[in-house]
């Protein structure tokens, strides 16, 4: 009711991509294949946007990953369940301990930035906090000396939507984030204060998003990408939404 829908309508329910979190080829199979369905039939039946080409590369990747199946079955007919099991955990150790560091610290990040919580009715200002991102909790405090008490408010970022607006001739660096509560989605817009400060709040945001920690081994390759996506940014003058 809430989302207007009558009683004995039909509801068509769709898997968000930014959702799927870890898949695991080998668990996942049905709802990969969903993702995978759902994607194919937008693309045939025009429901969003796209060019040719971009179709022409879905289908030469579904192609791929067909012919590479049948590759891995030729391959894996000589290896036994506990071969495959050995190699299946060798290739999960070797992701998880690229990059790694010496985690007898758990990584924060800790600084002052602006936020803004939306309101239909008032004005909308930016204030200014002490944030502290830990795990996958985002708090916030009057300042840095009040770390040892109560924040003023905690969000966990498990499922939340970012999307970032940037405008970097202005020096524009938001960071807005949804999150799913009892409530339905309560928005937070976080603003930083130069391109470095920025990359590293928005690749903590989007890992955690993903239900991942800056412990994770993506958390300094995503920073990276966000400077270089940056640099490649700053010459333009153009308002960019990217949503994740």
């Amino acid at each position: 009711m809430e989302q207007g829908i009558a009683e004995n309508e039909i509801v068509q329910l769709r898997f968000k991509y930014m959702s799927f979190f870890d898949l695991n080829p080998k668990y996942d199979l049905v709802r990969i294949n969903q993702l995978y369905e759902q994607a194919k039939w937008s693309i045939l039946l025009d429901e969003f946007e796209h060019t040719e080409e971009e179709a022409n590369l879905f289908a030469a990747l579904q192609l791929q990953a067909t012919l590479q199946k049948a590759d891995e079955k030729e391959n894996t007919n000589d290896k036994d369940e506990v071969d495959l099991l050995l190699d299946e955990l060798e290739h999960n150790l070797d992701a998880a301990a690229l990059n790694r560091k010496d985690l007898t610290h758990v990584p924060e990040l800790a600084e002052y930035l602006k936020f803004l919580k939306p309101k239909k009715l008032g004005f909308n200002n930016f204030k200014r906090a002490y944030f502290v991102f830990r795990d996958l909790i985002l708090s916030y405090y009057n300042a840095a000396q009040d770390q040892s008490g109560p924040p003023l408010g905690h969000f966990n970022l498990k499922g939340c939507e970012v999307t970032q607006d940037i405008k970097i001739s202005e020096q524009r660096f938001h960071i807005k984030i949804l999150i799913p509560s009892s409530d339905g989605m309560n928005e937070l817009i976080l603003k930083c204060d130069s391109e470095p400060q920025y990359a590293k709040w928005l690749a903590a945001c989007k890992l955690a998003s993903r239900g991942k920690t800056m412990a994770d081994s993506s958390y300094n390759s995503e920073v990276e990408s966000l400077k270089r996506t940056l640099m490649l940014q700053s010459g333009s003058s153009t308002t960019k939404w990217w949503r994740f």
